[in-house]
C-alpha cells in the first residue's frame, strides 16, 4: 500500500499496466508518448447514430426490437456455496440496480446500452466508485450512466497504458474519466494501428453504402410529393416559334382554375392537334423502386444484425414454423450472445464489492421467455428416455431440465428397464420351449407352462 500511495495511484490501475518486458504493445504502440495523445477511432461514429438509427426506418425498428427484447427478461443473483450455486432473493446489490441512476430504470438503461452497441459497436459506462471507508469499490449514488460513443475517443497514458483516460471530443479542457471508472465492451476492430482496436467496430459501418442508398430513395420520394418540380413537359407544335410569358402564365392560370384542388380530376383535356406531353419525373414510388431497395436493405440489415428477416416484414418464404423459429434464434443468435457481454460486465465490474469475500454472479434469466420454453416438452422426452434406458442417473436428469439436483444416493444411481429380452430368445420360447433356465424358474416359482 506504500508504494500505491508513493506513486500516486490504485490497485486497479496497476494492474492494467502492461509490463516493462511486453514486447508486442512495445512495438505497437511505441508511437504513444504519453498523456495527450489521442488514440485513432472512426470518426463517422455521429453519422451511424443520426443517418442510421434516426434517419432510417429499418435500422430504427430492427434495433429498437432486438433492444426491447434484450431488456425484457430480468437479471438473478447467484451465491455459490458447496459447489452448487443458489438464487439470491434480496441483497443490497439488487437493490441498487434497480435504480441504475437518477433518471432512468433498469429496463431502459438495458434498452439504451444495447442499442449503443448494435449501432456504435460500443457499450460505454461511466461507473464512478466510492475510493475509501467501509464501501470502497461501491458505486456512488450517480451509479450506472451510459457514455455517448460517438463524443468519446481515448488518451492515451503512454506504451504501457494505451487507455490512459476517456475524454469528451466536446472539451478537452476538461479532466479525462479514469478507465478504473469505466466499464467500456466493444465489438471487436481488427485493425490496431493507432490503437484503432480499443474502440469497437460499429456493425452499421458495413451496411453504411445500404443506408445511404436507402435514405437518398426516401429522399427522392419526399421532394417528389413536395412537387419541387414539374412533373411533365408539354409543347405545342402549332405554335409558332417559343410561348410568351404572357401565354404561359395564361395557360398555368387556366389549368389551376380547370383542375387546382383535385376538381375535375376525370374530365379528359380537350385541346388542338399538335400537343405531345413529355414526362420528367416519377408518377409513383413504385417507379422508384423504394420498396425493392427497402426489402433488399432489410435483408442486408438483418444479416449485419444476425437476426432473420422474416421478423421485419419479410414475406419471401415465409411460414409460422419458420418465422417461430426465427424468433427464437434471434434470442439464441444474437440476444443471449449480448447477454454474456452485459452480465459478465456487471458480474466482473460492479459486483465484487458487493459481494464481499463471497462468490457470486450475476446472469439472466430465462424462465419466462415464450420463445425458449418451446421446446421443453420434446428435451423431456429424451432426456426421459436416457433415465430409462439408464444413460443419466436421477441428479442429471434434473440439471439436464435446469433443476436443482438432490444429491442423495437414489437420485445418483443409475437405473435401467428389465422388461425386455433379446429378440432370438423371444423366438426360441415361442417355437422349442422354454430353455432349462427359464424352466427351473418356473418350477420355483411353481408356474404351470
Amino acid at each position: 500500500m506504500d508504494f500505491f500511495r508513493s506513486k500516486r495511484i490504485s490497485r486497479a490501475e496497476y494492474d492494467a499496466m502492461i509490463t516493462q518486458q511486453n514486447q508486442m504493445y512495445r512495438v505497437l504502440y511505441d508511437f504513444l508518448s504519453g498523456k495527450g495523445t489521442f488514440l485513432d477511432r472512426d470518426m463517422k461514429v455521429d453519422d451511424y447514430v443520426k443517418k442510421g438509427y434516426e434517419g432510417n426506418a429499418d435500422v430504427f425498428s430492427m434495433a429498437t426490437k432486438i433492444a426491447t427484447k434484450f431488456a425484457t427478461p430480468p437479471g438473478k443473483l447467484q451465491v455459490k456455496r458447496n459447489n452448487k450455486w443458489q438464487d439470491v432473493e434480496s441483497h443490497e446489490f439488487l437493490e441498487r440496480l434497480q435504480k441504475p441512476n437518477h433518471f432512468q430504470s433498469l429496463f431502459e438503461f438495458k434498452v439504451t446500452w444495447e442499442l449503443f452497441s448494435l449501432i456504435t459497436g460500443n457499450s460505454i459506462v461511466y461507473t464512478p466508485k466510492l475510493l475509501a471507508g467501509n464501501n470502497a469499490g461501491k458505486l456512488t449514488p450517480d451509479g450506472l450512466i451510459m457514455m455517448p460513443t460517438q463524443l468519446v475517443e481515448i488518451e492515451s497514458g503512454g506504451w504501457r497504458k494505451p487507455i490512459g483516460s476517456y475524454q469528451f471530443t466536446i472539451d478537452h479542457t476538461e479532466r479525462g474519466i479514469d478507465p478504473v471508472n469505466v466499464w467500456h465492451t466493444r465489438f471487436p476492430s481488427l485493425q490496431y494501428e493507432e490503437g484503432r482496436h480499443f474502440m469497437g467496430l460499429s456493425p452499421i459501418k458495413a451496411a453504411l453504402q445500404i443506408l445511404n442508398r436507402q435514405n437518398a430513395g426516401y429522399e427522392r420520394a419526399a421532394k417528389m410529393y413536395e412537387q419541387g418540380m414539374p412533373s411533365h413537359l408539354i409543347t405545342d407544335s402549332s405554335l409558332n416559334g417559343q410561348p410568351t410569358q404572357e401565354q404561359k402564365k395564361a395557360f398555368e392560370k387556366n389549368w389551376k382554375q380547370k383542375y387546382g384542388e383535385n376538381r375535375n380530376i376525370n374530365i379528359p383535356a380537350l385541346t388542338h392537334e399538335g400537343v405531345q406531353v413529355h414526362k420528367l419525373g416519377y408518377d409513383s414510388v413504385k417507379e422508384l423502386g423504394l420498396l425493392e431497395s427497402s426489402q433488399d436493405g432489410r435483408r442486408a440489415l438483418a444479416n449485419v444484425f444476425q437476426v432473420a428477416a422474416e421478423l421485419f416484414n419479410d414475406s419471401v418464404g415465409s411460414t409460422f414454423n419458420n418465422r417461430s423459429e426465427a424468433r427464437k434464434e434471434m434470442w439464441t443468435d444474437r440476444i443471449m450472445v449480448d447477454h454474456q457481454a452485459f452480465y459478465q460486465g456487471i458480474t466482473n465490474n460492479v459486483l465484487p464489492a458487493y459481494a464481499g469475500n463471497e462468490i457470486m454472479r450475476y446472469i439472466p434469466d430465462y424462465s419466462e421467455v415464450e420463445e425458449l420454453q418451446t421446446d421443453k416438452k420434446s428435451k423431456a422426452g429424451w432426456v426421459s428416455q436416457m433415465y430409462q434406458d439408464g444413460v443419466i442417473n436421477g441428479d442429471e436428469y434434473r440439471e439436464m431440465l435446469e433443476q436443482e439436483p438432490v444429491g442423495d444416493k437414489h437420485h445418483q444411481t443409475y437405473y435401467i428397464n428389465m422388461n425386455k429380452i433379446p429378440a432370438d430368445q423371444a423366438l426360441e420360447s415361442d417355437i422349442l420351449g422354454p430353455t432349462d433356465d427359464e424352466e427351473k424358474a418356473y418350477s420355483e416359482m411353481k408356474i404351470n407352462y
